[in-house]
Parts: structure tokens; sequence; C-alpha cells
């Protein structure tokens, strides 16, 4: 069964092949009517309309997919000038035919107009319909790529998402898993934080966009599960300047730049800091993410296969739903490490 929108799809090329057909009926009949009377010029008019509709219809049917289409312009172009060429001795067949026993319109069709009437008429009507045929074929065929193209471009976005979510789930049991080795008295609290992001995820994340007070609420539950894993003197600042009431934000963009600067930012030493600011002012947002850096033999042994995945996915997030509103900077210093994110953020 056709959907809604094939259904109306033909409804609309119906329409138009209506519409110009109507449009040349009223013009050729009101033309003759004036010489011959009305019957006589609607009569005339039909004979024309269909022989040249025929082979338009013709040339719809296999000229325009089979050469047009695929770009076989000089064989169309060919094909099409035979195909007039055709409409003009079959319509002054049709004329002996039908009124070789009114005089006026018999010697009118076959004496007084000649070739270059016939060509031009036939051109009109035959070209004509091909060319709306042609033109709303593009169209269709512009929004189903469009149509394929959003379809791949939200396939991917899932893909990405599914693949950032595991990847933070790691280092957050990871955390937790080290706090209650020690027995911690933090890790209740650290499972509730856990608990809240896990719905975040489950029932906020599904969509293209979320408010960005609770992407940001989610960022202060996962630093602060951070905090509790980490030796006391990690300087660790989170910070939050402007309003961020109505405004929305692709969800989970912002988490592998501050999973980043935990993940190699972070060791026993005292000189260890993260510094993390978001500021947001006129719809654009600021983040900024500066951390201390582990020495580079713990760095090597912090490396594996899947280092740098949330870092990857979230470049290629912000190309595929900001593109053009975005700019990173990324840093990588001796000692520090620093990302730059400015983000065109909008209302709801």
């Amino acid at each position: 069964m056709p959907s809604l929108h094939q259904l109306l799809a033909f409804f609309r090329r119906t329409a138009v092949y209506l519409i110009f057909c109507g449009i040349y009926l009223t013009v050729s009949t009101s033309y003759v009517s004036d010489k011959f009377g009305f019957l006589n010029a609607f009569k005339i008019t039909l004979l024309f309309a269909t022989i040249q509709g025929s082979i338009a219809y013709i040339n719809i049917i296999y000229l325009v997919p089979q050469l047009l289409l695929k770009n076989k312009v000089w064989l169309f172009s060919l094909l099409c000038l035979l195909s007039i060429a055709l409409c003009m001795p079959l319509i002054r067949l049709g004329i002996e035919l039908f009124f070789y026993h009114q005089a006026a319109i018999y010697e009118y069709y076959t004496k007084e107009r000649g070739f270059l009437f016939y060509f031009v008429d036939c051109s009109i009507a035959v070209a004509g319909l091909s060319a709306i045929f042609y033109v709303n074929k593009m169209v269709m065929l512009s929004q189903k790529t469009e149509n394929i193209k959003q379809q791949q471009l939200t396939a991917e976005l899932n893909y990405l998402k599914t693949q950032i979510n595991p990847h933070f789930l790691f280092n957050v049991l990871n955390s937790i898993y080290a706090l209650t080795r020690k027995k911690s008295d933090d890790a209740p609290d650290a499972i509730l934080k856990l608990s809240k992001m896990m719905r975040y995820m489950l029932h906020e994340c599904s969509e293209p966009k979320v408010a960005l007070k609770n992407e940001i609420e989610y960022l202060y539950n996962y630093i602060d599960l951070e905090r509790l894993r980490h030796h006391a003197n990690a300087n660790i600042i989170f910070k939050v300047v402007g309003n961020v009431n109505g405004l929305y934000i692709a969800p989970l963009i912002l988490l592998p730049f501050v999973e980043n600067s935990f993940k190699h930012g972070i060791t026993t030493s005292n000189k260890d800091f993260i510094h993390i600011y978001i500021m947001i002012a006129q719809n654009q947002l600021v983040l900024t993410v500066k951390n201390s850096k582990k020495s580079a033999l713990l760095l090597l042994n912090a490396t594996s296969k899947h280092s740098g995945i949330g870092l990857q996915n979230v470049k290629r997030r912000l190309k595929l739903i900001y593109p053009n509103q975005h700019v990173l900077d990324i840093y990588d210093n001796t000692d520090t490490h620093e990302v730059h994110l400015k983000l065109n953020i909008r209302k709801s």
C-alpha cells in the first residue's frame, strides 16, 4: 500500500500535468474558435492533443528515464526530434480523415499551415510535457537523495552515541570499583550519582538536543565521581558562567573533553590540576579545559588501542551536528593539554 508521501507526490504530478493540458487546450481552442467556431475548435484541439500527448507519453515513459536521466543528451535530443517529426504527418492524416468534409478546416490545415506551424506546435506540446516530467523527476530524486543522506546521518550519529556510552561507563565503573576496594563511605553516593547519570542517558540522550542545564548537571555528577576516586590534593575546578535556561545542545557533546582531561591529567602528584570553564553568552557556549599531563612513561602505559575514541567521536559529531557552527582548538604542550571549543547553541 502506497504511503501518504507517495500519494501526495502522485497527486502533485497529476495536478501539474492537468494544469499544463488545461492551459494548452484553453489557449488552442480560443485561438481556433474565432475561425471555425467553438465546437470545431475543440475537436481540432482534441485531435492535436491526443496525438501529441501520445507521443509525449512515449517520451516520458522511455526516452526521459532511459536516456535523459542517464545523461545521454544527444541521443535523447535526436529521438525527441524524430518523435516530433512523427507527430506532424499523424496530425495531417487526422485532419484528412475527420475534417475532409469541412472545406474551410481542411484547406486551412493542409494547405495554409506548413511545416513550421506543425513543428512549433508539436515541439511545444511534446517537449513541454517531457520537460515538466524531467524537472519533476529531478526534484523527486533530489528529495530522495536528501532523505537517504538524512537517514545515514541519523544512523551515524546514533552509532557514535553507542560508542561514547560504553567508553564512559568503563571509566566510571573503574572509579566506583576503586572506592569499594578501599571500603570508602563515598561508594553509596557514587552509585547514586551514577544512577542519575544512567537515567539521563537512557531517557534524554535519545533526543537530538537536550536542555543545556541538564547536560551541565550531568557533567557536575561526572566530575564529582572523579573527585571521589582521585587524591585530595588534585586541583580540580569546574565553573559555569552565564544563563543556561532555555538553551539546548547535542547530548554528551562536552563529556569527551572533560573525560579526557581526567584520563590523561591526574596522577599522584600534588601539581596535578584540571580546570574546566563553561561560559554562555549570546547563544554561544565556550568550553575551556586545561589540565596537567602525565609523564611520557605513564602516558605510554595508559595508552591502548581504545585510546582517543572519545575525542575522535566528538570531533565527528561536531562536524555532523554543528557544521560551520563550531571552532575547536586543541593545544598539546609539553606539560599541559588545552581544549577551546566555541559552539553556537540555540533556544528551543
